[in-house]
């Protein structure tokens, strides 16, 4: 036997939105704790068109990213950082990430695909995705993970 639903609220036949012009979006991503979130959670809400927050596990860091509309024009994405600034950004990834391969035994480097002299040249999302490759279960790994990145983020506030 076979049943058909049509769902819990029948049937969609037409569906009108609103839409508002096109429009340019400021960034800005800085770090607060949860007390701090707690404090100015209403007043952030009222001032910022959009808000979104980013708990770090095993840390008191919350990332947190607004988006306010801007008559300025539209700019690069990311700006333009210099190599020792980005460096100095990573810096606490790339010591952790550096720290952690080097005491895998080679074998599961070898299966993890993991190269110590290559984490230099890691982006964040590169460091990140590494450090959370090897010991991804052990807590205590993920706790030192999250409190680099904690770090990462702290070191790029206004950037």
């Amino acid at each position: 036997a076979l049943k058909v639903g049509l769902g819990a609220f029948g049937v969609v036949a037409e569906v009108t939105l609103q839409c508002v012009k096109s429009h340019n979006l400021e960034e800005h991503t800085f770090t607060a704790t949860r007390a701090q979130i707690c404090a100015n959670h209403e007043k952030w809400l009222k001032n910022n068109k959009h808000i979104r927050y980013m708990w770090l596990p095993y840390t008191d860091t919350v990332v947190v990213v607004t988006n306010n509309p801007t008559t300025k024009p539209p700019g690069v994405v990311g700006s333009e950082l210099s190599d020792a600034e980005e460096e100095r950004r990573l810096k606490p990834m790339h010591q952790l990430l550096t720290k952690g391969i080097n005491q895998c035994d080679p074998e599961t480097r070898e299966n993890l695909g993991l190269d110590a002299s290559l984490v230099g040249s890691l982006n964040f999302a590169e460091a990140r995705d590494w450090l959370l490759k090897f010991n991804t279960l052990n807590t205590e790994h993920v706790r030192r993970a999250n409190q680099a990145e904690a770090e990462f983020w702290k070191n790029s506030e206004g950037k």
